[in-house]
Parts: C-alpha cells; structure tokens; sequence
C-alpha cells in the first residue's frame, strides 16, 4: 500500500510529460510551417502544383462526393454537431465534457480567425475553383475545426468502447479529417500547405484539451446518469441520426458559394511569329514538384486537342494510363513477370505550375515495360492566327528501371541525348502524312541538366515546331 501513491503520482507527471510533448511537438510544426510560408520554402512552391495535379483529377461524380465531405466541416454543419454532442454528453452528466467542447471549439475558431488575419495569405485563383471563400487562406478553418470536432468526438468516446475497436475509431476520425483537408484543395479553396497547418495546430489544441480534460477525470468521479443507461444509448443513436439528417440538408439545400467568372483571355500569335513570341511570357522549361528547372521544351505543335491525339495515335503512340491502384498493380505485376504495358503511367511533369495534359508512349522492338519513348504535353492557352492550340512538350527515352532517392518506388531512367527524341518525334508524326510544316527554333542555350530523379540531360537548346493539318 505506501507504493500505490508514489506510483500512481509517477505515473500522472508520466502522463503530463508525454502529453506535453505532444502539444510541444505539434506547435514547433505549426510554427515550422508558418515559417516556410514566410520564406517560400520547396513545400511551399509545391503548393501549386499539388493542387493543380489534384484538381486535374477531377469528375462529376468525384466533385458531388468532394462538395459533401467538405460539407461536413463546414461551421453549420459543426455548430449543429457541437449542439448535439453537447445535448448527448448532458444527458449522460458529463458536465466536464461539456465545458470542455464549448472552450474546444469557440476559442479555436476565434484562434483560427485571429491567425488568418495576421498572416494575410490570399487564397488560390478562383479561376480553377468550384467553391469561393472570402477570408484569408492560412491556415484552413475547415481543416481545423473537423480536426477538433471529430478528434473530440474520437476522444470521449473511446474509453466507452472495446480496446479491439480502438484502432478502428481513430483510423475512421483520421480519414474522415484527412477527406476534408483534401477536400479543400480539391475544390480550389486553399493551398494544401493550409491544411497541413490547420492539421498541426488543431493537434496541438485538442492535445491541450484532452490533457485538461484527463487530469479532471482523474480528480472527479462522473456523475451516475439519471436515465436509465439503456435509454441513453438509444437517444444518443437518435440525436446523432438527427445531426447526419441535418448534414445530408445542408447538403442538399444549401450550395457552396460560387466565384465569380473570369473571362479568359486568349493570346493569338501568327503562325510565322511562334518561335519568336512563344516564351515572351511563359517558361522555356519543365518543373519538378517544387518548381525547380528541368527539361527544356524540345517539341511544340500546332493543332487541336483532338487532333493531336489523333495524330500520334496513327503514328502508333499509346495514351499513357492515368496513375491509379488498378495501372499501379498491373505496373507492378508487369515488372514482375517481366511483361510488356504499352500504357504505362508516367510520373507527371509539370510546366508553368500545371501537369501535363497528355501523355503518350511508344513502345521498342523489345516490347518491354523497362524502355519505351515518352512524351510529356502541355496546352499553352494561346492560339494561332487561325484557332488552332499551341502545345509545348518534352519527350526523353526511358532505358531502364532504377532505384531513387526521390520517389519510393523504382522510376525509369532517361537517355541523357533527349535531342534524339525531338528528332524521333518529327519522324514518327511526319510519318502519317498529318503534319504540314516542320520548324526547328531554339528555345534556350545549349543546356545540360538533371530531371526530378537526379538523372543528367544534354540539349543543343532548340526545339521541333510541328503545324498539323
């Protein structure tokens, strides 16, 4: 018996310390990202490319699913969560409970609010957007408020349920916070730096919150409720049924609001004057995910989508797969047994802060999954004289299968002569009697380089101009 005290004393200042840790470790990454805002680190100049790579994804059906989750961190959706939560944990007399949902959520969005207008971050361009917001953009209060909400709900609810089921709770209130971060840079409204920000913040505050609200279970004993339990478990289910039904409402009645349209504005540059205007105003090369150099533009076609398609598929091209688990198994299986995947997904390059529109590929004589020609493109937004697109690309040969440091997976490694493929290009679409004029113009100094997986490149600088019929 006089051990029982010490340790269970030993124990708490235990408890503290790892909690304390916790929040200590959450704030220092808030801070960290704060800072690289403030500095334009890597991440922070991946933030546009991340989002126009997630947005280039976009469906129908991806979209209503995306507008709905994102639905389920707004504050109405919250605030009517909060009510709810608030009612059940009455019920059940967890005043402390209670009081501790109130100083969660209020503060934390008065928290969220105050750093948004300190920071002053402008959201992304509504031009892409499928919802407007008119606050500030760091970090995002969506992200935030679900992560409190639904990290609160997780909390209180597991010491009432098996230890078994645990994991299952906290994988499930993960995910539901990680598809509404998601969300929010699906749908056009924060950079997804915001949502890393509002992540580590959020675990921060909730980490103080649930420590408070330990240290107080610890000292007080719960009230016995006065309903029978049965009754209670049974009112919870409703008044919980009750907030989804006001969620699906939301949903259904009350539509995100919408950004103002923004006129395009399209370029036209005469046929002859391409290569002397084309990179006034746009990037001469490709980007890796933070918007460092690559490749430079080696091809440019003029014609429509539709056509240049077309043309490269007569010339025996293939549409790359896009990057999805059923094309990443069927890579995987094909490395495996060896076998040939004509369609096999590219890793995506970008140009101008956008990913690649098209991709093709052409197989070897050897017809195997490790060497193929591959052709990166990208639609400039500008149009010739007679309304045909101009598109910039870059096209390599993939000669084998090797190991990086920068990607987690084995990626394919680049002939260094990439002027070889420009050559390679002209002939194989010349070939289909679709082509009408051939051009080649520099487009930069003789050059030499290193792409995103750190293999070397050498380019006289100059690019193929291809006019389609």
């Amino acid at each position: 018996m006089p051990t029982t005290a010490p340790r269970d004393h030993r124990k708490l200042i235990l408890t503290l310390v790892n909690r304390l840790g916790v929040l200590l470790i959450f704030l220092l990454l808030f801070a960290r990202l704060a800072e690289d805002l403030s500095r334009k680190t890597p991440l922070i100049r991946a933030d546009l490319r991340v989002s126009n790579l997630v947005q280039s994804a976009r469906t129908p059906g991806a979209t209503r699913v995306m507008v709905f989750v994102s639905d389920l961190g707004r504050w109405q959706t919250l605030a009517a969560g909060g009510l709810v939560l608030g009612l059940i944990l009455a019920l059940w007399r967890r005043k402390a409970e209670v009081l501790t949902l109130v100083l969660t959520m209020l503060p934390g969005e008065a928290l969220v609010w105050l750093i948004k207008n300190v920071v002053h971050r402008s959201r992304p361009e509504p031009a892409n957007a499928i919802a407007f917001e008119s606050s500030y953009s760091f970090p995002s209060g969506h992200a935030f408020a679900a992560f409190i909400f639904y990290g609160l709900v997780c909390t209180l609810l597991l010491p009432s349920i098996p230890r078994r089921a645990r994991p299952l709770l906290i994988a499930a209130s993960a995910l539901l916070v990680g598809a509404i971060g998601f969300s929010r840079v699906y749908l056009g409204v924060h950079w997804p730096s915001d949502v890393l920000a509002s992540y580590a913040a959020g675990a921060a505050w909730l980490s103080a919150a649930s420590t408070a609200l330990f240290f107080w279970r610890h000292r007080h004993a719960p009230l016995p409720p006065k309903i029978p339990y049965s009754r209670l478990a049974w009112a919870s289910v409703a008044l919980g049924g009750l907030w989804l039904s006001v969620a699906v409402s939301l949903y259904r009645l009350v539509p995100l609001p919408q950004p103002h349209a923004v006129p395009a504005t399209i370029l036209i540059i005469p046929a002859e004057e391409i290569p002397a205007r084309l990179f006034e105003k746009v990037p001469t090369r490709s980007e890796d995910l933070t918007g460092k150099p690559m490749e430079p533009i080696n091809v440019v076609i003029v014609g429509a989508a539709g056509v240049v398609g077309a043309i490269f598929r007569k010339a025996g091209w293939r549409d790359a797969d896009p990057i999805s688990l059923g094309s990443m198994s069927r890579e995987i299986r094909s490395l495996l047994t060896d076998r040939p995947y004509p369609q096999q997904p590219g890793t995506p390059s970008f140009w101008n802060g956008f990913p690649n529109m098209l991709a093709f590929e052409h197989s070897t004589p050897a017809n195997t999954i490790r060497e193929r020609h591959h052709i990166h493109l990208w639609n400039t937004s500008l149009i010739d004289a007679n309304g045909a697109s101009i598109w910039v690309a870059t096209v390599h040969f993939d000669r084998g299968l090797r190991r990086s440091s920068a990607t987690p997976v084995p990626v394919h490694s680049i002939d260094p002569q990439v002027d070889l493929q420009r050559a390679y290009v002209r002939e194989s679409l010349t070939g289909t009697g679709d082509v009408a004029s051939v051009q080649i113009f520099a487009v930069t100094s003789p050059t030499t380089g290193k792409n995103f997986a750190g293999d070397r490149f050498e380019t006289d600088g100059k690019a193929v101009l291809l006019r389609l019929r």
